[in-house]
Parts: structure tokens; C-alpha cells; sequence
């Protein structure tokens, strides 16, 4: 028995961190998806006008202590508009968009499509 807890212990350590990581990303589509629906009925267009949907990351000064994280949006009717900015700290960063963040690590700078997460 007592060589059998360590393994339940790490089986259900690895649940939970598998069902926050799960949660986070979701959270982290549903806040864009508020954001770029909010956008949208504030210029009176539909969900089906989005052609993109971006968000780009830098840093901002040398010790990239803040980052600055922009949501872009196209549509036809009015072209490239950015919808919102944030300025966040590495740790905010990782804690709300983990992918996003793994990118921005690896090239100090993210600019990756998010379309499928709001359609």
C-alpha cells in the first residue's frame, strides 16, 4: 500500500493541474470572446463580418517588466481596428494566456491569429 499512495498522490496532482490548465484557457477564450463581441455590437456588426482576430504581445522598456498585449480585429466593413490593450506583468501574462506566453518567452515578441477562439 505504501508504494501505491505516491502514485495516487501524483495521478491526482496531475488532475488538478490538467483541470486549472483547462480552466485558464477557457477563461481565456471566453474573456476575448466577451471582448470581440462587445466590440462588434458596439459597431453594429455581426459576428459572421470577422475576417481576424489577433492578439500581439511586447515588451515594453529593456527589463520587460510590463507587457503590452493588443487584440486586433478585420472586417470588411472597417478594416484593421485594435479593440483593446493591456498592459500586463510576465506573471499576468502567463497566468492569463499561457499559450501566449510560451510564445512571448521563446521570441520576445507574440503575434498569433485568435479567430478560431472567438467564431
Amino acid at each position: 500500500m505504501k508504494d501505491v499512495l505516491p502514485h495516487i498522490i501524483t495521478f491526482v496532482i496531475g488532475l488538478v493541474v490538467l483541470a486549472v490548465t483547462a480552466y485558464t484557457a477557457w477563461r481565456l477564450r471566453h474573456r476575448i470572446r466577451e471582448k470581440v463581441a462587445a466590440w462588434l455590437r458596439a459597431h453594429e456588426l455581426e459576428k459572421s463580418s470577422l475576417m481576424n482576430v489577433w492578439i500581439e504581445c511586447d515588451k515594453i522598456g529593456v527589463a520587460a517588466k510590463k507587457i503590452a498585449c493588443k487584440i486586433f480585429v478585420v472586417t470588411e466593413k472597417t478594416g484593421e481596428q485594435q479593440i483593446s490593450e493591456e498592459i500586463l506583468t510576465p506573471e499576468a501574462l502567463e497566468k492569463l494566456y499561457p499559450d501566449v506566453y510560451a510564445q512571448f518567452q521563446k521570441q520576445g515578441h507574440v503575434r498569433t491569429s485568435i479567430l478560431q477562439q472567438v467564431a
